[in-house]
């Protein structure tokens, strides 16, 4: 079906946004004069049982329109080429999606994140994200480009990719494809829309062996396409190059979800072998302070099995299979990572101590949760996610052995997470 006079660059498919049992779409038009010059907007298009774009239900939403109001300047190119609907993150009724502005403050680029009324989807509150702005500190380009372009262009593309790092809030694939060779970024966001951390995907960041070229502009576009090989990984597009001269490129990533098993009580990885540190020892200082999310990054990069953690200074230690478990007196917690690829961990046990035991794994139907632990509270939960973080399952745990029906679940891979005396444990399942 045709449906003429729509001023896009890109689209993005967004859900049933008005619950009428068809797919919505969101027209991204940078180059838009609404308000200004270039400063852009975006269309949310509804169609009707005959795939019509129906124009009196389409919602406008720029300078001008939708609810949007101040914050946009001339030459932003508001809308870039994809949005990324995140849902109601903050739990207040609304829906939150991310649009960039990859043009703005000089060509660094933005993020802007809207809250749309559920009804008309009018902008009813927004968030800018950007260098030095809510949660987002990594430097970016500013300055003229080979291609005619300026700056880094953070947030050209967006993708939401489900909650990679488990605390029930979705997360956001963008990058800056104008920064150096084009970086890539994972925004792991906080339940206020701003961002809790990030890390980076570049030829030196991320662990991917990536070999680009001064003008690769890596995440030039990207696309989330989940579960594809059928193993348990995260499979996402990220697109290259395009221009005079260049055919351009597809960067098909696969991500492995990763289980960091907390060991009770404080603690640390001493001796052994030494795979990352960014902990001073002779001076008792920390060069460079990791969040969380930026350590078990490390971990993935150096295969490291195990990591110790603190987090009030952001010290983060990597070490090898020959450390060993030791008690901290300086407030350190003490890791073990289920994605390291040699084989001290098996596949039904991941937990050193015998604390948490699940089997059969894979099973064909239901599972069985063994803990060592005697008393139990309202807090002690197991929960059972997809591959992409949503949450398909959730009780209690009130005894030292609880089973899990998933007789109903389709075969694929699942992440089942226990939460036992204060110590969350995370493991991969496989449904038969």
């Amino acid at each position: 079906m045709k449906n003429p006079n729509i001023m896009a660059q890109g689209l993005s498919a967004v859900g049933d946004l008005n619950n009428d049992g068809r797919i919505d779409l969101v027209a991204c038009d940078p180059r838009s004069n609404q308000g200004g010059i270039q400063r852009g907007a975006i269309q949310i298009l509804f169609f009707d049982a005959s795939s019509n774009v129906v124009p009196a239900n389409s919602v406008h939403i720029s300078s001008t329109q939708g609810g949007f109001g101040t914050g946009l300047a001339d030459n932003d190119q508001f809308g870039g080429r994809e949005v990324a609907m995140l849902g109601d993150i903050d739990n207040d009724g609304t829906l939150e999606m991310a649009v960039g502005a990859f043009m703005s403050n000089e060509g660094k680029g933005a993020i802007w994140m809207l809250s749309l009324d559920s009804n008309n989807f009018n902008v009813v509150s927004k968030l800018k994200i950007t260098e030095g702005m809510n949660g987002f500190t990594d430097i970016l380009n500013t300055g003229a480009n080979p291609n005619g372009t300026a700056g880094a262009n953070f947030g050209h593309a967006l993708s939401k990719v489900g909650d990679l790092n488990g605390d029930g809030v979705p997360d956001l694939m963008t990058g800056a494809n104008q920064q150096n060779e084009g970086w890539g970024y994972i925004l792991y966001l906080n339940s206020d829309k701003t961002v809790k951390t990030y890390t980076r995907i570049s030829n030196t960041d991320g662990g991917f062996d990536l070999a680009l070229s001064n003008e690769a502009r890596f995440s030039r576009s990207i696309s989330f396409i989940g579960d594809l090989r059928g193993d348990g990984t995260i499979a996402v597009n990220y697109g290259g190059r395009a221009g005079a001269g260049s055919t351009g490129t597809l960067y098909l990533l696969f991500f492995k979800p990763c289980g960091f098993d907390q060991q009770a009580g404080l603690n640390f990885w001493s001796g052994g072998t030494t795979l990352f540190s960014n902990w001073n020892h002779m001076s008792q200082t920390v060069n460079g302070p990791l969040t969380f999310e930026q350590c078990t990054f490390k971990a993935f990069e150096t295969d490291a099995p195990y990591i110790t953690y603190k987090e009030s200074d952001g010290r983060c230690i990597c070490k090898a299979e020959d450390a060993v478990l030791s008690n901290s007196v300086e407030g350190s917690s003490a890791f073990i990572n289920s994605c390291f690829s040699g084989d001290i961990l098996s596949t039904d046990l991941f937990d050193f101590n015998n604390q948490t035991i699940i089997y059969p794994n894979p099973t064909n139907n239901v599972l069985t949760l063994k803990v060592d632990h005697t008393s139990f509270s309202e807090r002690d939960r197991l929960q059972v996610f997809s591959i992409i973080g949503k949450q398909l399952y959730s009780s209690s745990i009130s005894s030292q052995q609880t089973t899990v029906d998933l007789s109903k679940f389709s075969k694929g891979t699942y992440i089942l997470m226990t939460s036992v005396d204060g110590i969350q444990k995370t493991f991969k399942i496989l449904k038969k």
